[in-house]
């Protein structure tokens, strides 16, 4: 108990020192600026709220955990092509190593486009309000990514997925209140009830749905051949997750959709011009609207890359050739198929089907906040969607983490056999 008390006090330490980090502003930022660039760019308000609002005031944590996602997906990405980083991957302290390097020169690109691109970010263009805001911006990115993941070993969970959803739970609170103000505030008291009623009814109902889908499993037989088995669970079944894939295609997509606008944005490019006309199809919030149906081309792109990175990274999270050999080499087989390539070609189905049904999930619930802003003139609704999915997957990582802290040796590596940490 003593043990489990002091990682839950660094976790809570943790959490506050990122959070504080995300509202302390740097000094000299011309805030109507940084208003315009999130007015122009829809998918930024998404970022925001990954970052707990520190985006939207460049406050000292503005780069941190979005830049180490970033990080996480490029190594991962090329991990698929360069065997040498394949091998890297698979050793965790390299890995996590080269993440935070990569995020740091993440975080410095950042800086040096915002500082270089456009003078009107700060309020005087000058040594005295430059250099401290990026070294501020640098310095606390760094802080908030080695006290995220020193928490794996010092406290409960995954860090950096637990900084990711405090951020986005410390934004619940305004933009329900932004919500009451724009649309219930004002009315009659039997019209704001029935209002009232109608969206916890459907905050409740897209719990529900998102809670269903991460427990949803697709549950593949295994029998052991030999003694002692090997088996993937101690019921005998190897679980495909309908979750497969994570939020991560909802992440890529939003960012490289996103990227050709806020270039645009950042060299100040005028909007009415032919060129801005066309770049206007990967702006996020136009795809609505009714009287420009040609913008809908960014909508197909979008539904591209969700697709392309759904398959992708559910090849890395399910290597179907890796989980055929292991079984193989354990002495576990699938009743009625016969072990290697026929057992690889099951397996291979399997994935696909539950990546398709991941992939839609994640189509939906993404586009279906922006729709309903849209049709109901609501400025955004930041808990919905991916937010969502994120919340719940790191509550049940934790849950999971949690328990095993509290386990025997033996219980714990069951867990791990469950698939509880995947």
């Amino acid at each position: 108990m003593i043990r489990l008390a002091r990682r839950s006090i660094y976790t809570i330490v943790m959490l506050g020192i990122a959070l504080a980090l995300t509202q302390i502003p740097v000094y000299g930022i011309n805030q109507e600026y940084i208003s315009y660039l999130f007015s122009s760019v829809s998918v930024l308000g998404f970022m925001d709220t990954l970052s707990g609002g520190a985006l939207s005031n460049l406050s000292l944590g503005a780069f941190g955990i979005t830049s180490y996602i970033t990080a996480s997906i490029i190594i991962q990405m090329l991990s698929a092509v360069i065997p040498a980083l394949e091998r890297a991957h698979r050793q965790r302290k390299k890995t996590d190593r080269a993440t935070f390097w990569l995020s740091m020169a993440i975080t410095l690109c950042g800086t040096m486009l915002l500082v270089s691109s456009y003078s009107g970010l700060f309020m005087e263009f000058i040594p005295k309000n430059v250099i401290p805001a990026a070294a501020g911006w640098l310095g606390g990115s760094a802080v908030i990514i080695v006290l995220a993941k020193k928490n794996d070993d010092w406290g409960i969970g995954n860090g950096v997925s637990l900084v990711l959803a405090a951020n986005i739970l410390s934004r619940i609170l305004p933009a329900l209140k932004n919500l009451y103000d724009e649309k219930i505030a004002g009315k009659e008291a039997a019209v704001m009830g029935k209002d009232i009623f109608f969206v916890l009814l459907a905050l409740f109902a897209a719990y529900f749905i998102t809670m269903y889908f991460q427990k949803g499993v697709l549950e593949v037989p295994v029998r052991p051949t030999r003694k002692p088995a090997a088996s993937y669970s101690p019921d005998g079944v190897l679980p495909v997750k309908a979750s497969i894939a994570n939020v991560m295609p909802v992440i890529f997509a939003s960012a490289v959709i996103s990227m050709p606008v806020l270039a645009a944005t950042l060299c100040g490019l005028d909007w009415d011009t032919k060129a801005g006309k066309i770049l206007l199809v990967f702006d996020q919030s136009s795809w609505w609207d009714t009287g420009d149906l040609y913008w809908l081309a960014g909508f197909g792109i979008y539904v591209f890359l969700l697709i392309f990175m759904g398959f992708y990274y559910s090849n890395y999270s399910f290597n179907s050739a890796e989980i055929a050999a292991r079984m193989r080499q354990c002495g576990d087989v699938i009743p009625g198929i016969s072990p290697g390539m026929e057992m690889e070609l099951y397996l291979e189905k399997r994935r696909k089907v539950m990546t398709g049904v991941c992939v839609a999930f994640l189509l939906v619930l993404s586009i279906a906040p922006d729709f309903a802003c849209a049709v109901k003139e609501i400025s955004t609704l930041p808990f919905l969607g991916t937010s969502l999915v994120i919340i719940v997957n790191v509550l049940f990582d934790t849950a999971a983490r949690l328990r095993a802290t509290c386990m025997p040796l033996s219980t714990k590596f069951a867990l791990f056999r469950e698939g509880g940490f995947l």
